[in-house]
């Protein structure tokens, strides 16, 4: 078989940080709730915390518990993530639907400051979107900076691919699949001076 240069490329959840992080707040509502319920006594010995405070944290944690697990069935990580192939590309958190090469202006890697290891891949949409695809990508305000359905911010956190080659694979895509460069969208350089004597 040929080595194709743009295959369809699925990326699927890494969902080992997020199994890490429920059994972190699992232990919490365990732990809450051992004191909250006196089990063994570990409350009447050794007083470690009021118990209204500790049934508080029980029930809190045991709620953030449930409503993680809930939203990690709902993305079900078993499916890829993030597509891209000759058509466009797709980022499930954001819409169901591929976004065409031709509605994507620019895509580049950005950097958080305060965050170690805190790129992100920034791809800029233009206005001639689908209207329904806009519309999903806007009502994830909550995971955006950008509130007019215009811009895909992706982090990374799937498998296979950190957000450095994410940009670079939209970035060779996007120039193989894109939209050519138009007379119109020639950088103007200025008038050319003859310099010769």
């Amino acid at each position: 078989m040929l080595f194709e240069r743009f295959p369809r490329i699925e990326l699927s959840f890494n969902i080992a940080p997020l199994l890490g992080f429920l059994a972190a707040i699992g232990g919490c509502a365990a732990a809450f709730g051992a004191i909250y319920y006196d089990v063994s006594g570990i409350n009447s010995f050794s007083r470690p915390m009021d118990p209204t405070l500790a049934g508080f944290l029980f029930y809190f944690f045991s709620a953030a518990l449930v409503f993680f697990i809930y939203r990690l069935i709902r993305i079900n990580p078993l499916k890829p993530v993030l597509i891209i192939d000759k058509e466009g590309f797709r980022d499930s958190r954001y819409t169901r639907e591929m976004i065409p090469w031709n509605c994507i202006k620019e895509v580049s890697l950005r950097h958080r400051p305060y965050k170690k290891g805190g790129n992100f891949v920034e791809v800029v949409l233009s206005e001639n979107l689908p209207e329904a695809i806009r519309a999903q990508i806007e009502s994830k305000k909550w995971m955006n900076y950008r509130k007019d359905g215009l811009v895909i911010s992706i982090s990374g956190g799937v498998t296979g691919m950190n957000a450095e080659r994410i940009a670079r694979t939209l970035m060779s895509y996007k120039d193989e699949f894109g939209p050519s460069l138009t007379l119109d969208d020639a950088i103007p350089i200025g008038p050319i001076v003859d310099s010769s004597p």
